[in-house]
């Protein structure tokens, strides 16, 4: 399949949350500063989480058991903030962005939980000892505690598990 026809598969599917499954190839997030493996390593993660639902409805919620720990009464959820970049295909979990002239289209998700993360070097998977190298000059994660969606390139995901069906993306 290719990414055109994961589109065109992502535009038929039901937009209410729904689980998905999928392993993707990114450019890792470098901490700033001389890095001997930028531009030479690709990260593959496996991460599960959930297409469609709605951004607002899961901020309201997580604001609203933020209130309950607190034992607040009353409390105010702050506004949604417009997205900066491309532009959400109602109905779709798509985002149709366009950067230097270039289409891109993107999945548009919330992330439950990374399965696996290896990288890869010259094409091949590294070892434990480059890995360890690598990890040094990856910008630290943090667990968030508000919502965050994540978006992935269509092009850049290898295989997807959506619907019941496994799609491979080539």
């Amino acid at each position: 399949m290719t990414p055109d026809e994961l589109q065109s598969f992502l535009v038929t599917i039901d937009p209410t949350c729904q689980p998905v499954s999928f392993i993707a190839e990114t450019e890792p997030a470098w901490v700033s500063g001389p890095n001997p493996f930028k531009g030479r390593v690709l990260k593959l993660a496996e991460v599960n989480g959930m297409l469609g639902g709605d951004y607002g409805s899961c901020v309201a919620r997580a604001h609203l058991r933020d209130a309950i720990k607190l034992g607040l009464t009353e409390f105010e959820i702050p506004p949604i903030e417009a997205r900066k970049w491309g532009e959400r295909v109602h109905g779709t979990p798509l985002v149709h962005h366009f950067k230097k002239g270039t289409e891109y289209w993107y999945l548009d998700f919330l992330p439950l939980r990374v399965m696996q993360c290896r990288f890869k070097m010259s094409g091949y998977f590294v070892d434990g000892d480059i890995e360890k190298q690598i990890r040094r000059f990856l910008r630290p994660v943090v667990a968030p505690k508000k919502v965050i969606w994540r978006n992935y390139r269509l092009d850049h995901l290898h295989t997807m598990k959506a619907c019941g069906e496994v799609l491979v993306v080539s």
